[in-house]
């Protein structure tokens, strides 16, 4: 006799094992596809910041901008295989790309807990109703995944959303662990630790863990046994949490659990400049750690004072440079609607469309609303982060034309999920029809956009530049200069600096205005930038090659688009 059961675990290891093997192939895709470049050029500072807490340089390492985990676990990798030169920016891919694999398995315990959730609500309810298989959730949930994590962050994307995304989806599982009834005391230890090392890994998860435990603790069977499980889970927690917060909260002499949220509130709402702070707009206060202004129009300044060991020190860390800066917020800003907008553009309407749809053909819109509130456990996580960072944040800040998505992801995926699995459709074969429809539907909306994420890798950029300086006489430990497209526009990460063991200590902060002024005003800037210790200016230069093509004391590095201007005292 046929077993059924068998016959069905072996298709879902089918589905499981072809989803794992295009993940794993489209990972390995974008981290080779982008082995030659970084996202940004916070990469420095999360790789240095890991090295000082690796060395024991608590000072340097305690850092008020970015969390302690992602570098700690980049910085450990370098140091155990300590890649040449030439492939060190690719490590730092294989890195990203095990955190993402690290996230799958995170999504495969909120997709099985899920799945339970979903079966456990539905056989509760009235038996006219089609229970939507396994399988169809299997395959939506992957595709769900994929879009998120591809798309949304990126394994190309040196920054922690992809762990948290990985700790979000472990949280989320468990809760629906324990409230479909498995609440083991290893549960809630686990939970415990997830939320902990959440905050570990980006400020936000910190609040956002405080939300994942009120849910915890309502969807909890009322008995002694269970509080003391959840006191444990907030224990472990605690005795996670608590070091980090004291540290910075001495450091910066006030109660604080990371600034990376004021300063983003700044930045947004009080047009406070993310670089070169020097008082301005009236009002923000003075900083106690001023950057030397050099010369005006163009802006130069010197920051190598502070952080020794740091190859970029004016972007180390960024509350540092910002302390005495005084923040006031209004909620009800302009930014917070075109974030809401933002929001509907790029994943609410169509979440609102295929959501109305399905009610409707339901025929019990009615019965649907009503468990979509009973979904509360899978949507207040979202709904209260999506509503952070919609008043803290400006998603067009730094590039107008394309949004910062990245933060987003796993909570999007928490609404998805909430959403759909409230729907209550007739127990007839149109229903099964649509449910295929919609996994086809899926397949073509969110493939398609995992494919037109591929970029040409280029050609390894810092490496040349790092080895032409080397060429040119500059050693490991010497200070350069750099000129940037505009101001707050960094043109590069610098991460060549890095490879070649430099300090950047000078900015030239406008290239184009840079290229406008008179020989004697360069002269004036470069004899200015000479003084602070600058062997070498470096510039990339996308828009006047031509202006530095005929600046003879410029020399080009190979067919790149980077010049180096060389000190000869």
């Amino acid at each position: 006799m046929i077993n059924s059961k068998s016959i069905r675990q072996k298709y879902f290891l089918l589905i499981k094992l072809v989803f794992w093997t295009i993940a794993i192939i489209l990972g390995l895709a974008q981290a080779w596809g982008n082995r030659y470049q970084f996202f940004s050029g916070d990469i420095i500072s999360y790789i240095e910041m890991g090295e000082a807490y690796l060395r024991g340089d608590w000072e340097v390492a305690i850092h008020g901008y970015f969390s302690p985990l992602y570098p700690l676990i980049l910085s450990s990798f370098l140091s155990i295989f300590t890649p040449s030169m030439y492939w060190e920016i690719f490590a730092v891919k294989i890195v990203n790309f095990f955190i993402y694999l690290f996230s799958l398995v995170g999504f495969e315990l909120f997709l099985s807990g899920f799945i339970n959730f979903y079966k456990k609500k539905s056989r509760n309810e009235s038996q006219e109703q089609y229970l939507i298989p396994d399988w169809i959730w299997l395959v939506l949930g992957y595709f769900l995944f994929l879009w998120a994590a591809i798309k949304w962050i990126g394994v190309h994307t040196d920054t922690p959303d992809m762990l948290v995304a990985g700790l979000v989806y472990l949280a989320m599982g468990i809760v629906l662990r324990i409230n479909t009834g498995n609440d083991s005391w290893i549960n809630f230890a686990f939970f415990g630790i997830v939320l902990g090392l959440g905050y570990l890994a980006k400020t936000v998860m910190l609040p956002a863990a405080f939300v994942f435990f009120l849910i915890c603790f309502l969807s909890l069977k009322q008995s002694k046994n269970n509080y003391y499980k959840i006191l444990l889970s907030f224990l472990l927690f605690l005795l996670i949490v608590t070091p980090l917060i004291s540290l910075l909260s001495i450091q910066k002499g006030y109660f604080t659990f990371g600034e990376a949220g004021k300063l983003n509130r700044a930045f947004t709402f009080q047009d406070v400049p993310a670089r070169y702070w020097q008082d301005e707009p009236p009002g923000t206060g003075t900083p106690e750690h001023p950057v030397q202004k050099l010369f005006e129009d163009p802006d130069v300044y010197e920051f190598g004072m502070h952080f020794e060991n740091a190859t970029l020190p004016i972007g180390y860390d960024t509350s540092f440079w910002y302390e005495g800066l005084t923040v006031s917020y209004n909620p009800f800003n302009w930014i917070v609607v075109q974030n809401i907008r933002f929001y509907y553009q790029h994943f609410f309407r169509i979440l609102l469309f295929g959501y109305i749809i399905l009610i409707f053909v339901s025929n019990k819109p009615l019965s649907s609303l009503s468990n979509l509130l009973k979904n509360w456990s899978l949507l207040v996580p979202g709904i209260a982060i999506l509503g952070v960072y919609a008043i803290g944040k400006d998603f067009h800040y730094f590039d107008p034309e394309d949004a910062d998505t990245r933060l987003l992801a796993p909570f999007i995926v928490l609404l998805f999920a909430g959403f759909f699995s409230s729907v209550r459709l007739p127990n007839v074969q149109q229903s099964q029809k649509l449910v295929i429809g919609l996994v086809v539907g899926t397949f073509i909306l969110l493939g398609s956009q995992l494919t037109s994420n591929w970029e040409h890798p280029g050609s390894p950029i810092h490496w040349k530049v790092a080895q032409q300086l080397h060429q040119l006489g500059i050693e490991a430990g010497d200070e350069v200069a750099v000129v940037q497209l505009g101001p707050n526009r960094p043109a590069t990460t610098e991460y060549w600096a890095r490879l070649a063991r430099v300090r950047v200590v000078a900015e030239i902060t406008d290239s184009e205005r840079f290229w406008q002024v008179d020989e004697v005003v360069k002269t004036k800037i470069y004899q200015l930038i000479n003084q602070t210790g600058a062997k070498a200016i470096i510039c990339k230069q996308d828009s006047l090659l031509s202006a530095l093509a005929s600046a003879k004391e410029w020399v080009r590095v190979s067919n790149t688009d980077y010049y180096i201007y060389l000190f000869n005292d």
